[in-house]
């Protein structure tokens, strides 16, 4: 028999449990939906005001390997499926590929945020019976997003509980056929004053077009020097785009929605007939109500018409304007998407990011060689500057963090979840000090990287260890990464690849749980950082060896194994190259 519980589903804090006591409910039976509901800055301590579920789903390989199969083949169902609506809805003829290219970042975002939200509730239903559901009511026309951009901002931004609370209630009513009672604490509204320039479809830009080839450049990882060297190799012509200001349609046309997404035939699968009703309100407005405008904005455009070739790093993801250009020219020119971070590409079989970017592009120019499907090996595409610029006098040691969103966010890339993966850094960093001697406690200093989500690490870390120094968190890695004889990495991130790349001193604490899914060449190579002390399994070990080698760390580093094993390293994953000239020739000829 199913155990009887009141679920609780909205942030707790003083004020909600105050409300909550209200309604005079047994709290023997009274859960949160999440840990993410109730986190205080000092969350280390560990103190909870009511217990949670943690059905986390994808820190089991199995479950996420099954998970990503379930995932993709509903993001090809519903990429088919909304291609030829669009298409009739707004009389157009165009391939599936046209509406990828613009549809694809959103959609499986969106498919992902909800999917890991379906399976955490699904978890709950087999296990429990609801007696009441305790919330926040919200309207369902506050959550319609703008955009590509708008979207991910709801789903994914901290600050921004409303998004999550509200699909979990979507969710929890449709399993349970609207059958649960709910308890409404208050009324709460969607701020959208957060989200900036939603009005904008690009921002300044410079553009460079080889004269010979036709090659258009947009939104390129790559820093000034490099681009300058592009340019004086291949005599680029500079295009300055201005910002575009487009007159959108505010207001949300449901009838045009309905008919959209009317779909004929009867849905077996109880999620994707999910996603078909959500789909109402998820939609970005900008493939329906204000779709001739995007169309518009093409048509203005001041662009290369047909180029050859078409590359860019992350115009893809959010900008509407790029997107919409790429599809009008597909047929004509070909893309081309360089690689723009590293964290799980290449080392997590189901980084979803990366098959996108592939599945959407004809070439995908990676920062090493480690290529497979449509993928070639590029370059490192950062200054050389760095390269042996370390002060070597320094004693200093730099501990690089990462704070992730506690909420179910980008699952299906190998992670636990986010308060747990929060939760391994701080007791990492904990066990490193702990067990490193005093004159190398007082080395250390911390960084968080500058698109941390949340301050809970930091909190945690300053409550542990006061006299902890922070380092700026938006200040790049590479501009300071000199001043310290040591980098300690708690995260597989760009700053561990930086450091391997431009020759730094690094070592990495890599938690099995933090990646759970690596492939098989980086698996082999895991192995041999580890043999050569780059790499630890847990903290105490990574203390031992700072404890042993802390005054000869250039020693180590130096030394002909570990030499061989980081140069091996950067040809693989972030390669550096004696000689960058006619680098676009060897890609584009």
């Amino acid at each position: 028999m199913k155990r009887s519980i009141n679920l609780v589903n909205l942030k707790i804090n003083k004020d909600t449990i105050k409300r909550i006591s209200n309604l005079k409910l047994s709290t023997k039976n009274l859960y949160s939906i999440g840990d993410w509901c109730e986190l205080s800055n000092n969350f280390y301590k560990g103190k909870k005001r009511i217990k949670s579920f943690n059905f986390y789903n994808w820190d089991n390989l199995r479950k996420k390997t099954q998970d990503t199969k379930v995932i993709l083949e509903t993001y090809e169902f519903f990429i088919s499926f909304l291609s030829k609506r669009l298409n009739k809805f707004h009389n157009k003829n165009y391939e599936e590929r046209f509406w990828e290219i613009i549809l694809s970042r959103w959609l499986m975002g969106y498919i992902v945020n909800l999917y890991s939200r379906w399976e955490i509730v699904r978890k709950i239903k087999l296990n429990y019976k609801i007696n009441n559901l305790i919330t926040n009511t919200t309207k369902d026309n506050d959550f319609v997003p703008e955009n590509t951009q708008h979207s991910h901002w709801m789903m994914q931004t901290p600050e921004n509980d409303i998004w999550n609370t509200w699909i979990f209630n979507k969710i929890l009513q449709f399993q349970h056929k609207n059958r649960i009672k709910k308890k409404y604490i208050k009324k709460i509204k969607l701020n959208k004053t957060i989200f900036r320039d939603q009005k904008f479809f690009f921002k300044s830009n410079v553009i460079y077009l080889n004269k010979r080839k036709k090659i258009f450049f947009y939104n390129l990882a790559l820093d000034k020097k490099f681009k300058f060297l592009l340019m004086k190799q291949n005599m680029f012509l500079n295009i300055f785009l201005k910002k575009e200001k487009v007159n959108l349609n505010d207001k949300i046309d449901f009838n045009k929605r309905d008919i959209l997404l009317k779909n004929k035939e009867t849905l077996k699968n109880q999620f994707y007939k999910f996603i078909l009703s959500d789909l109402r309100y998820s939609i970005p407005k900008i493939y329906v109500e204000n779709y001739s405008s995007l169309e518009k904005v093409y048509e203005n455009l001041n662009w290369p018409k047909k180029p050859d070739y078409i590359l860019t790093s992350y115009g893809q993801y959010y900008d509407e304007s790029f997107k919409i250009y790429c599809a009008k020219n597909i047929s004509k020119s070909k893309l081309y998407i360089l690689q723009h971070g590293y964290g799980n590409f290449f080392a997590d079989k189901d980084f979803y990011a990366q098959q996108l970017d592939k599945k959407i592009s004809d070439k995908f120019l990676t920062w090493g060689e480690n290529y497979k499907d449509n993928s070639v090996p590029f370059i490192y595409p950062f200054n050389d500057f760095f390269l042996n610029k370390r002060k070597s006098k320094t004693k200093k040691i730099l501990i690089i963090l990462y704070a992730f969103n506690e909420k179910p966010i980008h699952p299906i890339n190998g992670f636990v979840n986010g308060e747990e993966k929060n939760l391994i850094t701080v007791k990492s960093v904990e066990s490193l000090i702990k067990n490193s001697r005093h004159i190398i406690k007082e080395s250390f200093s911390a960084k968080l990287l500058s698109h941390s989500m949340v301050k809970s690490v930091e909190n945690s870390i300053n409550y542990k260890f006061p006299k902890m120094n922070f380092v700026n968190s938006k200040t790049p890695f590479t501009k300071i990464i000199h001043n310290y004889n040591l980098s300690v990495h708690t995260f597989l991130g760009t700053p561990f690849f930086e450091a391997m790349h431009y020759g730094f001193p690094c070592i990495l604490i890599l938690n099995k749980k933090m990646h759970i899914n690596f492939d098989r060449d980086f698996n082999d190579i895991l192995k041999k950082l580890k043999n050569n002390n780059i790499c630890f399994d847990n903290p105490k070990k990574a203390a031992e060896f700072l404890n042993l080698n802390n005054k000869k760390i250039d020693y180590w580093w130096n030394s002909l194994s570990v030499k061989k094993i980081r140069l091996k390293f950067c040809n693989i994953y972030c390669r550096n190259i004696n000689t960058k000239k006619n680098i676009l020739k060897r890609i584009f000829d």
